[in-house]
């Protein structure tokens, strides 16, 4: 609440800004003084500097969107202002139409006012009504005049100021992703989001101060959420008095799953369901609270109900009524494509409120406040006119979850590669394999040192910014996803490469899909998935094998002296499980998982349900000396297993710390599905800790024998992991 104080000596008026929150605490501005005279219009001079001064901009359009209510709001006394009436006469089809009435009734024949849901008579050409709207955008048939209202004092408990747009569209995103997630009403259930998100950042574009603000607010949001009080003002709080069966419903999120399924999946662990119970009989899945309380900025409040009464008034049926009950929402269409500018900023927006309020890894990401992040990349979708560019945005955004499975999908979207596969080896970009096409350019060990006539660094830099996965292994990862995992055909580079002997090279190579034949080489091995290396020491590559081949496995290791597990890569079956089953002394565990459930809006009283596995011990034991090799490919289900492999004290895990990125995958929709030309967004969905209960987000399983790689082992076209790892299982051996 804003108000000001003033005092006169010998003409010089001394102005004071004064805040006021909803507990009664204020603040002050400095003194504003100006020498006026004592006419009304020197004081208000006086009383819109000392806003100026001690709040924000005064806002000279302010005094024809003011909502003056009498001993509340006003600029002076003695001021006044023309009440809002609007008259409208046309047929019931155009005050449909256009956003006054609504189609209601058996088979939608009849209209009904917006607002006041009188029935105007049949939807049609030919039924002439006039209705009038009073205040803005309540519409019946109940005629209203533009009557003068005159402020009873000098108090203005809703000082009007310019409202800057970032806060407005902070202010929408925080208190759209409120209402979706927590507000339990059946209206809310009825939106489709991505057009109430779209059309609301259109608004805003034109909102000048925060009583306009604050103004599209009620008009948006008290449909669907009507006792939801924004800035002083509810829309209704009736519950009927003659309900058969009341309950109280509130939103119990077990995750988020919303029904996504990874790759089309139907199955999902996620569940996001309204729980009914018998008033004051909630349980601990209930909110310990009925209201939330929250300042979203830009000047605006609320108190919204995260709980509401829901009943039938029939007491043989189970099909509940949330109340009080809202009233139809009608919206302009908009295009919702990412064509649109404000599309773009609204997908954003949803984004960003997903991830805020169910994301399980804050605390590992460093982040203290992710509404923090949304502004910048508000304005990069804003300037992001293709899909390449958008998605892009989306990627840049979620990298700071720091998330191995983050995941930015559409339609169309295909991988493309140069004719090199690239790795880095001493801290540089490295050739790893090169296609037929360039060999007699290129050679594994070249150093690739320029892009585009700049240092390779900054390329590299530019494309980490897009990568989810912990800060301190992005620079591993980047050459790769610079040039082996594009995303554009045809995209060209001036790469500068620099040979063994120091020459140099200069040269325009083009990303292509006939070049994803180089990235393959990444994942071969030169052995069969089951090999005898030499006499008894065996290699097993955990992560071809299937499910029919374990029982092979497990007995040609009888009688082996020592065997080799590749799991470098994420496996193709769920072989790993069993092999473990039979390396453990006994009954294991996977490390601990949790579900993160909530009922109140960010993460504010998260409860933990944990779904650990375990699993028994199976014989007959594979009991030899035994070798694990993992490095950061080994990701999620594959880290899961490596630390089950780890845990059992019986394998020496050798190579480089895996990505650190598990926990069951979940997503959501940006503008659509692929199908609707939309994006589809992934990330983890529960939280997973190692066993001694420390984070391995961001982490990963560390090997007991790190290894790094060498540019000459990239030259020699050595596997210095599998080196490694095999003259220690022959010292295993030999012990």
């Amino acid at each position: 609440i804003y108000s000001y104080t003033w005092h006169s000596i010998s003409g010089i008026h001394h102005f004071k800004a004064i805040a006021t929150d909803r507990s009664g605490n204020s603040s002050e501005s400095s003194v504003a003084t100006l020498q006026v005279n004592e006419s009304e219009e020197g004081i208000e001079e006086g009383i819109e500097e000392g806003i100026e001064e001690g709040i924000g901009e005064y806002d000279d359009e302010c005094d024809t969107t003011t909502e003056y209510v009498e001993g509340e709001e006003g600029v002076f006394e003695g001021s006044s202002e023309d009440s809002y009436c609007e008259e409208y006469t046309a047929t019931n089809y155009k005050h449909v139409s256009e956003g006054r009435a609504v189609a209601c009734g058996s088979f939608n024949l009849y209209a009904c006012a917006i607002g006041s849901d009188e029935e105007l008579g049949y939807n049609n050409y030919f039924t002439t009504t006039t209705v009038y709207e009073s205040p803005e955008g309540y519409f019946s048939t109940e005629q209203c005049s533009k009557t003068t209202k005159v402020v009873s004092n000098a108090v203005n408990a809703s000082a009007c100021y310019y409202v800057d747009k970032e806060d407005a569209l902070m202010a929408f995103a925080k208190l759209m992703a409120y209402v979706r997630f927590y507000h339990p009403s059946d209206e809310v259930q009825d939106i489709d989001w991505d057009m109430f998100a779209t059309y609301g950042v259109s608004q805003i574009e034109s909102v000048k101060n925060n009583l306009q603000l604050k103004n599209l607010f009620r008009k948006m949001f008290h449909p669907i959420a009507p006792s939801m009080e924004i800035s002083g003002t509810i829309k209704s709080t009736e519950i009927p008095s003659d309900l058969a069966i009341e309950k109280q419903v509130a939103w119990n999120h077990y995750g988020f799953g919303y029904g996504y399924g990874w790759q089309g999946s139907e199955y999902t662990l996620y569940t996001n369901e309204r729980e009914y119970v018998a008033p004051g009989a909630g349980t601990g899945d209930f909110p310990s609270v009925d209201y939330v309380t929250d300042d979203l900025g830009a000047g605006i409040t609320i108190d919204m109900p995260i709980v509401l009464t829901a009943g039938s008034k029939s007491s043989v049926t189970k099909n509940y009524t949330t109340y009080p009950e809202g009233s139809p929402l009608v919206l302009s269409a908009v295009d919702t494509s990412y064509k649109n500018k404000y599309a773009r900023i609204a997908g954003v927006m949803e984004a960003w409120g997903i991830i805020q309020h169910f994301y399980p890894y804050f605390y590992v990401t460093g982040i203290d406040d992710w509404s923090a992040v949304l502004p910048q990349y508000i304005e990069e979708a804003r300037n992001a006119t293709d899909k390449v560019a958008y998605a892009a945005v989306l990627k840049r955004m979620l990298a700071n979850l720091q998330d191995g499975h983050v995941f930015v999908m559409y339609e169309g979207m295909t991988y493309t590669s140069m004719p090199f596969l690239t790795e880095l080896a001493e801290g540089k970009v490295v050739i790893r394999d090169v296609m037929d096409s360039v060999k007699n350019e290129l050679s594994p060990g070249d150093i690739i040192v320029e892009v585009n006539n700049e240092p390779v660094e900054k390329a590299l830099v530019e494309v980490e910014k897009t990568l989810s996965v912990a800060y301190s292994k992005r620079r591993h990862i980047a050459p790769f996803y610079l040039f082996n995992y594009g995303t554009v055909i045809g995209e060209t580079m001036n790469v500068t490469v620099e040979k063994e002997n120091g020459s140099r090279i200069n040269k325009t190579y083009t990303m292509n899909t006939d070049n994803l034949a180089v990235v393959y080489t990444k994942y071969e091995t030169k052995y069969d998935k089951i090999t005898e290396l030499e006499d008894g020491i065996w290699y097993i590559n955990i992560d071809k094998l299937t499910d029919d081949d374990v029982s092979e496995v497990v007995d040609t290791l009888q009688s082996a002296k020592g065997a080799l597990l590749d799991m470098r890569v994420y496996p193709e079956s769920g072989a790993a499980w069993s092999l473990i089953s039979y390396i453990a002394d006994g009954e294991h565990t996977s490390p601990p998982f949790y579900i993160h459930i909530n009922n109140m809006p960010d993460r504010t009283a998260t409860r933990k349900e944990e779904i650990t596995q375990t699993f028994p011990s199976l014989t007959p034991k594979i009991d030899i000396p035994l070798v694990l090799m993992i490095e950061q490919g080994t990701q999620s289900a594959a880290e899961t297993q490596a630390s089950m492999f780890k845990a059992t004290g019986n394998v020496t895990v050798v190579g480089r710390p895996t990505t650190g990125a598990n926990g069951n995958i979940t997503g959501f929709f940006v503008l659509g599905s692929q199908e609707e030309g939309g994006f589809e967004v992934t990330f983890t969905g529960m939280e997973v800790t190692g066993y001694d209960g420390k984070p391995h987000q961001t982490i990963g399983v560390t090997p007991h024998i790190p290894v790094e790689k060498t540019i000459d082992d990239v030259r020699e076209g050595r596997d210095e992991i599998f080196e490694t790892a095999l003259d220690e299982l022959k010292s295993m051996i030999n012990e």
